[in-house]
């Protein structure tokens, strides 16, 4: 079903200086294309469908039931989805028949977990992805796709990309150049590593920071269209074994898109924009090709000490990440030429520059405001929001077997206002002024999520006792935890999700998430975390 481009998509082109090619078109997407689209962000979508469905073709795709296709009218992915959704999606696109492929991208945000009418509306009418195996709201999804499953039950796959590989084409092999994509999707979404210059990382700047000046955020088609001319177009370049590795291929490439940016961006006008893209230019002209060769592009995953370890195949090879944004940026521009490229691009720049210009208020917030000399307490109004920092008592702090040092925790609480929508800001702020020893608490005006973060210093067996704490007194939030009591009544859903891993806990604790609003609001603080902080010291001493 045709459907327009947004007000946003609309607004954002013609600030780019791109007006011309919504209705328009060019040489890859034509005018007649857009028309019969509804509009050129659906466009793009499905010519990526297209070229993927094309570089399938020899494979043997099984079909949907004809009866739920014609009920068929959205794709849902959670809020805020990941590479592996936008893969997933573009996968199952793909492999409809082409007269089903013009769905709507509509994202899904739970506000019940067991009664959800909004969910079980919109669920009954899409092809869901990544959400509904541990939580549903009480909806059924007329296609559900979800690699979580409850606890006690065995993942038959690791990422959803791979979960749609099975079902989409089961047990054949697929082109080498789509399986390098999905390897490594899977690689990062089952075990983390994703490079800061991965698609995978410049697709949470996409969800976390506003496009326009008013604090409007992308809407989910124009995101699934420029992840999907990204995925596209480096998918054709595998393909044709196209050397995105080479540096004469991706560096005037980069080089001349972020120019192009700069010169037209809606962000420019901002007294820091000007150092915000300087440092980003400098990290990709300059620093990439240090990271290259250090092995930091390398897949990776977290051996038992919580290392970063390099993959490596039976033959004991290693393989560096191809969903980089300087081999996107070369692959865009070659396959959907200089203007649509543009267009596809400017978001992943403008939300990296925009994340850096947040970084620096905060700093610069912080820096003015907080004068962090000895123990104490302080609360502050700043421009980016109210900031609560408490500086512990210095405690002894294990640093190895039998080491320790006297060092002073500090707890930064930052209730953030809409320009800054990511924790990375005042997480730095922690690593710069306190080496990383301490606690951060940030409240996400945008999706209401808390994110407590522990500071690259903080000692783990502190962090395990902190977590054990809060679970204990404010309850997990995981489905998979919450088993019915004695008497078979639903057990109440407590505050936190922890992330576990091989090594025990991740380094934060979520309170909610965009995608699950039905969770309690959690009672920390600063001041709470304090003594949560104090005891835990006192234990582990």
């Amino acid at each position: 079903m045709p459907h327009a481009d947004s007000p946003e998509f609309i607004a954002y082109a013609e600030a780019l200086g791109c007006g011309g090619l919504l209705t328009g078109g060019t040489a890859q997407v034509t005018a007649e294309e857009i028309t019969a689209a509804g509009g050129l962000s659906a466009a793009i979508t499905l010519k990526a469908a297209q070229i993927l469905r094309e570089t399938v073709s020899a494979l043997e795709i099984p079909p949907q039931e004809t009866d739920k296709l014609a009920q068929l009218k959205y794709l849902t992915p959670h809020r805020a989805p990941h590479l592996d959704e936008y893969l997933a999606m573009l996968m199952f696109r793909a492999c409809l028949p082409e007269e089903y492929r013009n769905l709507e991208t509509r994202e899904t945000t739970l506000f019940s977990l067991r009664d959800d009418a909004e969910a079980k509306a919109l669920w009954a009418r899409s092809a869901v992805f990544g959400i509904g195996g541990t939580a549903n709201g009480g909806a059924t999804a007329l296609l559900g796709f979800d690699e979580h499953v409850p606890d006690g039950e065995s993942r038959d796959s690791d990422s959803l990309t791979m979960l749609l590989k099975r079902r989409m084409f089961g047990s054949q092999a697929v082109p080498p150049a789509l399986y390098t994509l999905l390897n490594e999707v899977d690689c990062i979404d089952s075990s983390g590593g994703a490079h800061p210059k991965n698609l995978a990382s410049y697709i949470k700047n996409l969800q976390n920071t506003p496009i326009t000046s008013d604090g409007a955020y992308m809407d989910p088609t124009w995101k699934t269209a420029v992840c999907d001319g990204a995925l596209s177009a480096l998918l054709m370049a595998l393909r044709d074994d196209v050397p995105l590795s080479d540096r004469r291929v991706w560096l005037p490439a980069v080089r001349a898109t972020l120019d192009n940016y700069r010169n037209r961006s809606p962000l420019k006008s901002d007294p820091l924009f000007a150092d915000a893209y300087s440092k980003v230019r400098n990290l990709f002209l300059t620093t990439f090709d240090k990271e290259i060769s250090k092995g930091a592009t390398l897949l990776t995953y977290a051996d038992e000490q919580g290392r970063r370890v390099p993959r490596k195949s039976k033959s004991g090879r290693t393989t560096a990440q191809i969903m980089l944004m300087p081999y996107i940026a070369a692959a865009v521009q070659r396959y959907w030429g200089a203007e649509l490229g543009e267009l596809i691009l400017a978001p992943f720049w403008h939300t990296r520059i925009a994340r850096e210009m947040a970084h620096t208020r905060v700093s610069r917030a912080l820096t003015r405001d907080a004068k962090p000399t000895g123990a104490g307490y302080e609360e502050l109004q700043t421009e980016v929001g109210r900031v609560t920092l408490i500086r512990c008592l210095p405690a002894e702090i294990p640093i190895a077997d039998g080491v320790s040092m006297t060092g002073e925790s500090w707890i930064i609480d930052f209730d953030a206002d809409e320009t800054v929508a990511a924790p990375g800001a005042i997480n730095r702020y922690l690593q710069t002024n306190n080496n990383g020893l301490g606690y951060t608490i940030f409240r996400d005006a945008h999706s209401g999520t808390i994110v407590l973060s522990k500071g690259s210093s903080t000692p783990e067996s502190e962090w395990v006792a902190v977590v054990n704490a809060l679970l204990e007194d404010e309850g997990s939030s995981d489905a998979q935890d919450l088993a019915p009591s004695a008497t078979g009544e639903p057990a109440e859903i407590g505050c936190w999700h922890v992330t576990r891993n091989a090594n025990g806990y991740a380094a934060f604790l979520l309170n909610g998430n965009p995608a699950h609003r039905y969770v309690p609001k959690s009672a920390i603080c600063a001041d709470m975390l304090a003594d949560i902080v104090e005891w835990a010291q006192t234990i582990n001493n």
